[in-house]
This record gives C-alpha cells, structure tokens and sequence, in this order.
C-alpha cells in the first residue's frame, strides 16, 4: 500500500469546475483530468517508442487517445470529445501526431512532491486563459488561446512561454497563485 501523498495546485474557473462536476456519457471527467494529472511529468525527460521520440517536459503527458479509451473506460469517440473541450476551456492543450498524443496541461500550477515544489512552466493564470492576445507555444506548435493552432514550428522554451504572457515577471521565480490572488470567478483546489 502507498502511503505517499500527492498534493496539486489545480486552478479552475467555475465553468471549469461544473464541467468537471458533471458527468456524462458514462464517464467522470474530474477522473479524467485527474489520470492526467497524476501521470504528467515532474521533470523533463525523453520520450521513445515505435521509432517515435520526443521531450517530455513539466506539465505534459503523452498517452493517446486509445490509451485513454482503456484507461477511463469508454470508446475513443468519448474521449475525443472529453479531450476537446477540455482543450476549448483551456484545461489542457492538446497536440496529436500518427504516434500518440501530447496533452500539456494548462490549469495545474505546481505539484509537491515530497515536500518539494515543482512549478508547471505551462501553467496559465486564469485571467490569462481566454484572452485572444495570448498565444503560447505547446509541443512546437501555436496554441492560441481561442483554441486555433498555428501549425509553425516554433523552439520556444518554457521559459520564453512565460514571458509572452502579460504580467508574469520571469526573472525570478513564479508562486502559484493563492486563494486570494484569484478573483472571484475562479475556483482553486487543492488536492
């Protein structure tokens, strides 16, 4: 038995919220975004398989979408969909590829872990989140914050994401936002 526990600084809007509140079609989407969470990357490293490989940064899982089928229980077509509008309520960028899929997640600020912080570079403070003037760079590719994608490869680091977004000061190091530093339309939980 694991005695380990995990805690996540998920910040959410209530639209978010309800989303993830409700259910349907058989299945529980704050499981859903929760298998995601528990299984992003908490340190950067290579990703290989069938002739495939890539980065895994802070913030990222890769698992496709027939992965996910398995793991939430529900055919692909669900999990497209679940994995959709998470995408247009800026929970999680999605990108695919012909091997698998990379899911950034957008809505976690930092994970502790054994007493240590980690700070998710892809965060994105919820004011920030549905403003057009945004864009942010995921997996080389543009991901605008109304949801369209710009296909051009694009190296931006973590790091220089950041610094596209107003108001974030990337010379010293970020603090999640606290209960208090959200407005009111938000939702932070603690888990």
């Amino acid at each position: 038995m694991n005695s380990k526990e995990d805690f996540y600084c998920l910040v959410l809007s209530t639209g978010q919220a309800r989303f993830l509140a409700t259910s349907k079609y058989g299945i529980d989407r704050m499981k859903a975004l929760m298998s995601l969470v528990e299984r992003a990357a908490t340190a950067d490293h290579e990703y290989e398989q069938k002739g495939f490989t890539t980065t895994v940064h802070i913030g990222q899982v890769v698992m496709s979408e027939v992965e996910l089928s398995r793991l939430w229980k529900c055919d692909r077509k669900t999990v497209s969909k679940v994995l959709d509008t998470m995408n247009e309520l800026g929970l999680v960028a999605t990108k695919q590829n012909n091997r698998t899929s990379i899911h950034t997640l957008l809505c976690i600020s930092a994970w502790y872990d054994e007493g240590q912080k980690i700070i998710n570079p892809y965060y994105v403070p919820i004011k920030d989140r549905f403003t057009d003037e945004i864009s942010t760079s995921v997996n080389n590719k543009v991901i605008m914050a109304n949801g369209s994608a710009d296909s051009a490869t694009d190296t931006t680091k973590p790091e220089q994401i950041m610094a596209m977004v107003p108001g974030v000061d990337v010379s010293s190091e970020r603090v999640p936002d606290t209960p208090q530093s959200i407005s009111h339309d938000s939702t932070t939980i603690i888990m």
